[in-house]
């Protein structure tokens, strides 16, 4: 009987140290772990990352499309009303041989936010000491309905008085394409096409709007 109940106790220790796990074998399951649990994470923090990366780009691009289309519709407007020069364009150089370019154009466009109907300017405004803060991009001023495109000073337009449409940029230019070629410079009647150049640290944007012609 002592035989047997000895022998039950050696085989009931046997099992238990069957059934347990070295230090090894759990350091090996939860390395294997690690690597499924990496593989699964992997591919969905790059989709995750992807995701946010498209979206940001998607956020930039439409607000680039939108200042764009303002610029655009200003211009486009223009046609409707009676002045002898609607567009105005002063061609500038700005550092690092970026455009500084100011756009003036007579519009109706300031009418639909119950505004007279007036010059509006695009431009970046001219830096002061009080004016370092600034950021860059395209600007847009509404003025006064007795300015005319091309009676403009620059001086006198006022950042505090201008509303950023575009942020982001370190240069823009205008263009119109009179005749056969594209001008920097520019005085008269709708042309037959627009231009405007945005451009960034790393390249330029063109965008191009052929203009109705009465």
């Amino acid at each position: 009987m002592s035989y047997q109940i000895k022998k039950h106790g050696d085989i009931a220790g046997c099992a238990a140290h069957k059934e347990a796990f070295t230090l090894i074998e759990v350091l090996l399951v939860l390395g294997i772990a690690g690597m499924i649990l990496a593989a699964g994470v992997a591919p969905l923090t790059y989709t995750i990352r992807t995701i946010s990366d498209a979206r940001q780009n998607f956020t930039a691009n439409n607000m680039e499309r939108t200042a764009v289309n303002r610029i655009f519709q200003d211009v486009r407007e223009s046609i409707a009303l009676n002045v002898q020069s609607p567009l105005f364009i002063v061609h500038r150089d700005g550092l690092g041989g970026k455009g500084n370019d100011l756009l003036m154009v007579w519009t109706i466009t300031p009418s639909y936010a119950n505004a007279s109907i007036g010059s509006v300017v695009y431009g970046f405004p001219q830096r002061t000491v009080l004016g370092d803060d600034l950021e860059d991009g395209i600007y847009r001023w509404v003025l006064s309905d007795d300015t005319l495109p091309g009676s403009l000073n620059p001086e006198d337009l006022k950042p505090e008085a201008a509303r950023l449409i575009l942020r982001g940029l370190k240069g823009v230019s205008f263009n119109v394409l009179s005749g056969s070629s594209w001008e920097e410079s520019y005085s008269g009647p709708l042309p037959k096409a627009f231009r405007v150049t945005l451009q960034y640290d790393e390249g330029d944007v063109v965008y191009e709007d052929m203009l109705p012609s009465f």
